[in-house]
């Protein structure tokens, strides 16, 4: 995702063409290559004001109903450094992209606030956008979970920031925060084609007031294929689960849809309790490359054999204890003979601390 604008110098490679050629030709360019930059249709979004109309998701909905659904081309543009408030969650069905960009220097942050409807009013969305075989890129913004103005609101902390629930979908997030939720920042419940993260950071997974230490996770696959998951160049910190779950917890030994393409490099996990693992990546596909990442504390609670409680979603690899239990490990699969594994060059220490 890139939304600088961008011209590209004509350059002329042959004789054969007279100035007069040329001169149209370089015409016919520089208006090709204007309506491409100019192509994408940006609306900018207003920081809240205290309006209802105002909030994040009204100002899209506005959008939508005025345009009878996302335009192509729509990028939607926030304010550097403004602050907006979100009381709904919205679908982006297939065929359709939704694009939040800022071009500034300081991100600005949604935060999901209550919704003020409803048998519980005072719950956030659970989720910011769920993904119905649409499609979501994101750059440089920050989301967090709950209104971090009062702690107040921390009490009704909901479970995630994107969901998918039907196939086919993309998301490709980069210069972004996502902080602050009960349940993983990023979900996948069907089927995706790309799940790309790059330079962002994910912080504070989990939260015991509504939820079990059992959640809390960065990228929660479910039991989902993925075509291609991507993460490079990003720092977890602060969770209670695991950073990649993917797992078919009814029926481990069936399996999970593969991650065909599986990239995890340049990254920083700090401060993981990791109550059922790191590294859960189920079943893989062609190619696992885990490599140049540092573990600090990333892995706090470590192996216990007799923790029949924290081995019970280890039981896809077919390792267990003289007692019967999984093995606990820090990264894990479904075994199979064919994935081409890559891990190298990555740095695991327990500070005194964490110790």
């Amino acid at each position: 995702m890139d939304y600088k604008k961008t011209y590209y110098p004509l350059t002329n490679h042959g004789g054969t063409m007279n100035k007069k050629n040329n001169l149209i030709l370089s015409v016919l360019l520089i208006l090709f290559f204007t309506s491409f930059v100019f192509g994408q249709n940006i609306l900018k979004l207003k920081p809240y004001d205290g309006t209802p109309q105002s909030l994040f998701m009204a100002q899209i909905k506005a959008d939508t109903a005025a345009n009878h659904g996302v335009l192509p081309d729509r990028v939607y543009e926030l304010e550097s450094g403004g602050i907006y408030l979100n009381t709904e969650q919205f679908n982006v069905a297939k065929g359709v992209t939704i694009r939040l960009v800022c071009n500034g220097p300081k991100k600005p942050i949604i935060y999901q606030f209550p919704t003020g409807t409803g048998s519980n009013p005072q719950n956030p969305p659970g989720n910011l956008f769920v993904l119905q075989g649409g499609n979501l890129e994101m750059k440089n913004i920050a989301v967090s979970g709950y209104f971090e103005a009062s702690s107040d609101y921390l009490d009704n902390l909901q479970g995630g920031i994107i969901n998918t629930t039907q196939e086919g979908s993309s998301i490709i997030i980069d210069d972004c925060i996502f902080n602050n939720i009960n349940g993983q920042h990023i979900r996948t419940g069907s089927a995706t084609k790309k799940v790309k993260v790059t330079n962002t950071i994910f912080a504070n997974m989990g939260f015991l007031g509504r939820s079990n230490l059992g959640a809390g996770k960065g990228i929660d696959l479910r039991e989902a294929s993925c075509d291609s998951l991507i993460l490079v160049n990003n720092t977890f910190v602060n969770y209670q689960d695991r950073v990649i779950r993917h797992y078919n917890f009814s029926n481990p030994l069936a399996g999970t849809g593969g991650i065909q393409y599986c990239l995890i490099d340049h990254n920083s996990f700090v401060n993981g309790m990791g109550f059922h693992g790191l590294l859960s990546l189920g079943n893989v596909g062609k190619e696992v490359i885990i490599k140049n990442n540092l573990f600090y504390d990333a892995f706090a609670l470590g192996e216990d054999s007799t923790d029949a409680t924290r081995a019970a979603e280890w039981a896809n690899t077919g390792e267990t204890y003289a007692n019967g239990n999984n093995r606990i490990t820090w990264i894990f699969s479904a075994p199979n003979d064919t994935t081409q594994w890559t891990v190298k060059n990555n740095y695991y220490v327990i500070s005194p601390e964490g110790q």
